[in-house]
């Protein structure tokens, strides 16, 4: 599918993997604990960014799982990277707004967005576009959530 050829589009080349996060450039040089750490903070730093909200603990650990399960069946670390890079771009929480908060309801049919949910809300009505850094953090730091 798409993905797939976005993923080595971007993966084939280690100045494009760089851009992503400078480890992935050169993982295929890295020893095992070094290439898992890139892995770690690329899934956190990346994932946070496309699915517009910090990871979970559960999301992290099942995404390095997939890469050391790629790993352990022979493949590549690169190839094991560009798995991890598929999940994350076909995970319905990149393609689609999901409403995670939707658990605390303000009145019937009607829920408070979680700051990171009003933060994606506002940049796509603004800029057509996702959060960028500024309001990420604003959303980070709860300012978005102070009715001031």
């Amino acid at each position: 599918g798409i993905g797939e050829k976005v993923v080595d589009l971007v993966m084939d080349s280690p100045a494009n993997a760089a851009k992503l996060s400078t480890c992935l450039g050169n993982l295929e040089n890295s020893d095992g604990d070094a290439a898992a750490a890139c892995i770690d903070g690329f899934v956190k730093s990346f994932g946070k960014m496309i699915f517009r909200r910090p990871l979970t603990t559960t999301e992290v650990m099942g995404l390095n799982q997939l890469y050391q399960k790629f790993v352990s069946e022979g493949q590549s670390k690169n190839d094991s990277a560009k798995g991890v890079l598929l999940a994350l771009v076909n995970s319905p929480n990149f393609l689609y707004l999901p409403e995670l908060n939707g658990t605390a309801a303000a009145a019937a049919g009607v829920y408070n967005l979680s700051p990171y949910e009003l933060a994606t809300r506002l940049a796509y009505v603004l800029w057509r576009s996702a959060p960028d850094a500024q309001l990420m953090a604003a959303a980070e730091s709860g300012n978005l959530a102070r009715p001031d």
